[in-house]
C-alpha cells in the first residue's frame, strides 16, 4: 500500500529476482586507479545470470502495489519498467483496504480476480504511510493506521502477516492493533521516523 513512485515495490521485486542492486551504476572508484570496469561487468553479467532462474521458480513471491493517487501509480509504473521489473508487480489504483491481496477467497472457493493464487500464502506487508504534512486536513495518522491494522488483521486469519512500517509515531500503531518493534531510526523527508517491523497475529492470538 501507498506504494507513491513504487520505490519499495521496485526494490522488493528486484531481490527477489536477484538483479544487482548497483546495475545501472558506472564501476566503483571511477576516475582512479583503484576502478576496474572489466571486473565490475563481470560481476554484472554473474549475477544477471540469476535472474533467469529465478524467473524460472516453481514457487515465486508475488510483488503487488497499490496507490490510490492514478499519477504516483504511473510513475511507479514508468520507475519499474526503467528498473526492468515492470512484468514482475501487479500495480493496482485503489485504497489499500480493498486490495485483492487483503480479501479473503469465496466460500464456494472460485477465483476471483489475478492476485488469488496468493491470497493463502504468507504475506509481507511493507508501507511507507503519509505523516506530517503528506497527511490532508481531514486525515489524522491514528485514523490511516487504524484503518491499516483493520485491514490486515480482518486478513490474518488465513495466513501469517508479516509488516514492516515507516512511521512517526509508534504508539499509535501499537494502539491501532499492530505489535510492532522499531527496527532502526532514520531521517526521511527532514524528519525524524521510524522503521517498525513485526508479525500480525491472527485472531485467535488476540
Amino acid at each position: 500500500p501507498f506504494c507513491g513512485s513504487g520505490t519499495i515495490a521496485i526494490e522488493g521485486a528486484s531481490l527477489q529476482l536477484g538483479l544487482p542492486p548497483g546495475r545501472f551504476h558506472p564501476p566503483p572508484m571511477e576516475g582512479t586507479s583503484f576502478c576496474n570496469p572489466a571486473l565490475w561487468e563481470e560481476m554484472k553479467s554473474k549475477a544477471m545470470m540469476s535472474v533467469s532462474r529465478a524467473k524460472q521458480d516453481d514457487d515465486p513471491v508475488c510483488v503487488a502495489a497499490g496507490d490510490i493517487d492514478p499519477k504516483a501509480l504511473d510513475a511507479a509504473k514508468a520507475n519499474a519498467k526503467r528498473a526492468g521489473v515492470d512484468d514482475c508487480i501487479d500495480f493496482i489504483k485503489g485504497s489499500f483496504v480493498s486490495h485483492p491481496l487483503l480479501k479473503q477467497q469465496s466460500k464456494d472457493g472460485k477465483k476471483t480476480n489475478v492476485l488469488d493464487d496468493a491470497t493463502q500464502q504468507s504475506l509481507l506487508v511493507v508501507a511507507n504511510p503519509p505523516y506530517g504534512k503528506r497527511l490532508s486536513p481531514d486525515e489524522t495518522k491514528s485514523t490511516i493506521y487504524r484503518k491499516l491494522a483493520n485491514a490486515l488483521l480482518s486478513s490474518s486469519s488465513s495466513r501469517s502477516i508479516d509488516c514492516a512500517i515507516i512511521g512517526k509515531d509508534l504508539r499509535i500503531m501499537r494502539e491501532a492493533g499492530m505489535p510492532l518493534d522499531v527496527a532502526f531510526s532514520t531521517k526521511h523527508g527532514g524528519l525524524n521516523v521510524a522503521a517498525m517491523a513485526g508479525s500480525l497475529p491472527k485472531p485467535k492470538d488476540i
